[in-house]
Protein backbone atom coordinates (compact mmCIF):
# COMPACT_ATOMS: atom_id res chain seq x y z
CA UNK A 1 0.00 0.00 0.00
CA UNK A 2 1.45 3.74 -0.93
CA UNK A 3 0.25 5.43 2.14
CA UNK A 4 -2.40 6.55 4.20
CA UNK A 5 -1.33 10.36 4.52
CA UNK A 6 -3.19 11.04 1.18
CA UNK A 7 -6.38 10.02 3.09
CA UNK A 8 -5.83 12.41 6.24
CA UNK A 9 -7.75 15.80 6.46
CA UNK A 10 -5.85 18.82 8.06
CA UNK A 11 -8.16 19.21 10.82
CA UNK A 12 -8.82 18.66 14.71
CA UNK A 13 -10.69 14.82 14.79
CA UNK A 14 -14.28 14.49 16.69
CA UNK A 15 -13.20 12.12 18.79
CA UNK A 16 -9.99 14.29 20.04
CA UNK A 17 -12.58 17.36 20.57
CA UNK A 18 -15.47 14.66 22.12
CA UNK A 19 -12.49 13.66 24.84
CA UNK A 20 -10.61 16.22 25.14
CA UNK A 21 -10.62 16.21 29.12
CA UNK A 22 -9.21 12.67 28.89
CA UNK A 23 -6.47 13.83 27.01
CA UNK A 24 -3.71 14.35 29.47
CA UNK A 25 -0.28 13.55 29.90
CA UNK A 26 1.74 11.69 27.90
CA UNK A 27 -0.05 11.16 24.18
CA UNK A 28 0.61 9.32 21.07
CA UNK A 29 -1.01 10.72 18.04
CA UNK A 30 -0.76 7.39 15.94
CA UNK A 31 -1.45 7.96 11.98
CA UNK A 32 -1.92 11.82 12.96
CA UNK A 33 -1.69 13.00 9.08
CA UNK A 34 -1.88 16.94 8.43
CA UNK A 35 -3.82 17.92 10.98
CA UNK A 36 -0.98 16.79 13.74
CA UNK A 37 -0.35 20.74 14.58
CA UNK A 38 -3.68 21.46 14.93
CA UNK A 39 -4.35 18.46 17.56
CA UNK A 40 -1.10 19.97 19.12
CA UNK A 41 -2.29 22.89 19.72
CA UNK A 42 -6.23 22.26 21.00
CA UNK A 43 -5.06 19.72 23.62
CA UNK A 44 -2.10 22.02 24.62
CA UNK A 45 -1.93 22.40 28.40
CA UNK A 46 0.32 22.56 31.19
CA UNK A 47 1.78 18.69 31.52
CA UNK A 48 0.64 17.38 28.19
CA UNK A 49 2.96 15.96 25.61
CA UNK A 50 1.62 15.09 22.48
CA UNK A 51 4.12 13.17 20.12
CA UNK A 52 2.93 12.75 16.34
CA UNK A 53 3.05 10.08 14.73
CA UNK A 54 2.52 9.08 10.95
CA UNK A 55 4.40 6.11 9.16
CA UNK A 56 3.50 8.00 5.45
CA UNK A 57 3.51 11.54 6.22
CA UNK A 58 5.95 13.75 4.44
CA UNK A 59 7.75 14.20 8.50
CA UNK A 60 7.60 10.78 9.06
CA UNK A 61 7.39 11.10 13.04
CA UNK A 62 8.84 8.26 15.11
CA UNK A 63 7.57 6.88 17.73
CA UNK A 64 9.58 7.55 20.64
CA UNK A 65 11.33 4.32 22.26
CA UNK A 66 10.31 5.03 25.51
CA UNK A 67 6.68 4.48 24.12
CA UNK A 68 5.18 5.18 27.69
CA UNK A 69 2.24 6.74 26.92
CA UNK A 70 -1.28 7.65 28.79
CA UNK A 71 -3.42 8.02 25.71
CA UNK A 72 -3.01 7.07 21.76
CA UNK A 73 -5.43 9.09 19.59
CA UNK A 74 -5.61 6.81 16.75
CA UNK A 75 -8.30 8.99 14.25
CA UNK A 76 -9.79 7.53 11.10
CA UNK A 77 -7.01 5.42 10.13
CA UNK A 78 -8.19 1.47 10.08
CA UNK A 79 -10.52 2.62 8.11
CA UNK A 80 -8.06 3.44 5.16
CA UNK A 81 -5.57 0.13 5.72
CA UNK A 82 -5.62 -2.58 3.49
CA UNK A 83 -5.56 -6.54 5.06
CA UNK A 84 -1.87 -6.26 5.69
CA UNK A 85 -1.40 -3.00 7.28
CA UNK A 86 -4.58 -3.26 9.38
CA UNK A 87 -2.68 -6.38 11.06
CA UNK A 88 0.27 -4.24 11.47
CA UNK A 89 -1.30 -1.41 12.90
CA UNK A 90 -3.33 -3.13 15.26
CA UNK A 91 -0.17 -5.01 16.07
CA UNK A 92 1.66 -1.68 16.84
CA UNK A 93 -0.74 -0.14 18.88
CA UNK A 94 -1.21 -3.25 21.17
CA UNK A 95 2.81 -3.03 21.22
CA UNK A 96 2.66 0.14 22.06
CA UNK A 97 0.18 -0.07 25.10
CA UNK A 98 2.00 -3.12 26.30
CA UNK A 99 4.31 -0.11 27.55
CA UNK A 100 2.01 1.07 30.07
CA UNK A 101 -0.94 -0.99 31.69
CA UNK A 102 -3.25 2.02 32.54
CA UNK A 103 -2.72 3.27 28.44
CA UNK A 104 -6.16 4.04 26.53
CA UNK A 105 -6.28 4.32 23.07
CA UNK A 106 -8.70 6.50 21.26
CA UNK A 107 -9.68 5.04 18.05
CA UNK A 108 -12.32 6.49 15.69
CA UNK A 109 -13.20 5.38 11.97
CA UNK A 110 -14.99 6.41 9.10
CA UNK A 111 -17.26 3.69 7.11
CA UNK A 112 -17.38 5.47 3.82
CA UNK A 113 -20.32 3.27 1.59
CA UNK A 114 -20.81 0.88 4.70
CA UNK A 115 -20.86 -1.72 1.94
CA UNK A 116 -17.39 -3.71 3.53
CA UNK A 117 -16.02 -3.43 0.42
CA UNK A 118 -13.24 -2.35 0.09
CA UNK A 119 -11.54 0.05 -2.89
CA UNK A 120 -9.31 2.21 -3.88
CA UNK A 121 -10.30 6.09 -4.09
CA UNK A 122 -9.38 9.83 -5.33
CA UNK A 123 -7.28 10.25 -2.14
CA UNK A 124 -6.10 6.53 -1.41
CA UNK A 125 -7.81 3.17 -0.35
CA UNK A 126 -11.28 2.96 2.02
CA UNK A 127 -12.21 -0.16 3.82
CA UNK A 128 -16.10 0.40 4.05
CA UNK A 129 -16.74 -1.28 6.54
CA UNK A 130 -19.25 -0.71 9.30
CA UNK A 131 -17.96 0.20 12.85
CA UNK A 132 -19.55 -3.22 14.44
CA UNK A 133 -17.25 -4.97 12.25
CA UNK A 134 -14.14 -3.37 13.57
CA UNK A 135 -15.98 -3.55 16.99
CA UNK A 136 -15.41 -7.76 16.65
CA UNK A 137 -11.56 -7.08 15.13
CA UNK A 138 -10.76 -4.82 18.65
CA UNK A 139 -12.42 -7.63 21.11
CA UNK A 140 -9.54 -9.59 19.37
CA UNK A 141 -6.82 -7.69 20.45
CA UNK A 142 -7.73 -5.61 23.44
CA UNK A 143 -9.82 -6.77 26.67
CA UNK A 144 -11.81 -3.82 27.08
CA UNK A 145 -13.67 -2.11 24.28
CA UNK A 146 -16.33 0.77 24.70
CA UNK A 147 -17.85 1.56 21.24
CA UNK A 148 -19.62 4.90 21.01
CA UNK A 149 -20.89 5.29 17.68
CA UNK A 150 -18.07 5.29 15.50
CA UNK A 151 -15.36 5.56 18.27
CA UNK A 152 -14.15 3.38 20.52
CA UNK A 153 -11.79 3.40 23.71
CA UNK A 154 -9.79 0.16 24.11
CA UNK A 155 -7.59 -0.53 27.39
CA UNK A 156 -6.08 -3.65 28.49
CA UNK A 157 -4.26 -5.11 25.91
CA UNK A 158 -4.54 -9.28 25.65
CA UNK A 159 -1.41 -11.09 26.20
CA UNK A 160 0.88 -11.14 23.31
CA UNK A 161 0.74 -15.09 24.57
CA UNK A 162 -2.31 -15.53 24.67
CA UNK A 163 -3.43 -13.67 21.34
CA UNK A 164 -1.16 -13.97 18.97
CA UNK A 165 -1.93 -10.40 17.30
CA UNK A 166 -3.50 -10.39 14.03
CA UNK A 167 -5.12 -14.43 14.89
CA UNK A 168 -8.88 -12.33 14.19
CA UNK A 169 -9.44 -10.20 11.63
CA UNK A 170 -11.82 -8.74 9.36
CA UNK A 171 -11.07 -8.78 5.26
CA UNK A 172 -11.78 -5.38 3.07
CA UNK A 173 -14.18 -8.00 1.49
CA UNK A 174 -15.66 -8.44 4.59
CA UNK A 175 -14.84 -11.77 5.28
CA UNK A 176 -13.46 -12.86 9.19
CA UNK A 177 -10.54 -14.67 8.86
CA UNK A 178 -9.12 -16.57 12.49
Amino acid sequence: MAGTYNTSLNQIPAIVKKYRDELTGSILNYGCGRGWRKVEHYLFQAGTHIFPYDKYGDHYLRIPKVGNFDSIICANVLNVCDDDLLKETLANLQDIMSFNMHCTLYLSVYEGDRTGKGRVTKKGYQRNQKAAEYETLLNSYFRSVERKGRNFICSDIHDFACNEPNDIYTTAQGEIHK
